[in-house]
């Protein structure tokens, strides 16, 4: 298993009330006595005890590490960009930004926003005057590994076959006023992936960069996929609403300096 996949490089949280917190207690105090003839099947006649019992099952094979957290204690600890978090929903954690947690079944709606959003102010930092954003997307299925993607100084594999649906579509369309004092803005969580992006920016810092033309793939799916989908839906830690998959990507991105 790659150290990517599931939950080696990421963390699950339930949000659960207080009456879910006293039989999660229980069991940890029962630990002993959990596999007893007489005990277990009084714990496991209770819907919260059984999906409690499994979670503890499932811990200990390092299959799903779903850890549980009170309302009360997560808004205090964590960030929810989406609002206030839910009681019985599951939360995957941003794998670039601590403490930042995502609804599971939008986890990766809301990492692209995220990239998309850094990304902007990247370029705004250089002075970019004219920026230009094209994404062609598909599902998991629909991308593959044959096309290959140009982009200035070199190319990268990746892309979609002729026998596969995608879509293309201009997701950002901007004019700046531009500036001349380009400079790398603070707090960059995605650009120390991207050699393409690192490359433009120090033409722009140390060449002055007129104009550029890249284009950046997007495979990764951080583990939330469906196997995660599939442990967690098999032993009844229900994911509320529909599961929204990775939509592989090529970010087409043109744009000019001053």
């Amino acid at each position: 298993m790659k150290k990517d996949d599931l939950n080696y490089d990421m963390h699950i949280i339930k949000i659960v009330s207080d009456e879910d917190v006293e039989y999660l207690r229980l069991l940890e105090k029962s630990k002993k006595v959990l596999n007893h003839k007489l005990v277990k099947p009084l714990i496991l006649a209770s819907p919260i005890g059984m999906t409690l019992y499994i979670a503890a099952e499932l811990r200990k094979r390092k299959r799903v590490a779903c850890n549980y957290m009170l309302l009360a204690d997560a808004i205090t600890k964590f960030d929810f960009p989406d609002g206030v978090p839910r009681i019985n929903n599951i939360y995957v954690a941003n794998p670039k930004v601590k403490n930042v947690y995502y609804p599971f079944n939008q986890f990766h709606h809301y990492i692209f926003q995220h990239q998309f959003a850094e990304l902007i102010r990247l370029f705004q930092s250089l002075g970019v005057k004219d920026l230009k954003i094209s994404k062609l997307s598909g599902t998991e299925k629909e991308f593959n590994s044959e096309t290959k993607a140009s982009y200035s100084g070199g190319e990268a594999g990746g892309g979609f076959g002729k026998e596969h649906k995608y879509y293309n579509e201009i997701v950002y369309e901007a004019n700046y006023e531009g500036h001349d004092k380009p400079e790398l803005p603070a707090n960059l969580f995605w650009y120390e992936d991207e050699l393409s992006l690192q490359e433009i920016v120090r033409s722009r810092l140390k060449r002055e960069l007129k104009n550029f033309n890249i284009q950046i793939k997007s495979e990764k799916d951080w583990g939330v996929n469906h196997k995660l989908y599939a442990s967690l839906t098999n032993y009844d830690l229900s994911i509320n609403g529909k599961f929204e998959r990775k939509q592989n990507y090529i970010l087409s991105i043109t744009g000019t300096f001053l």
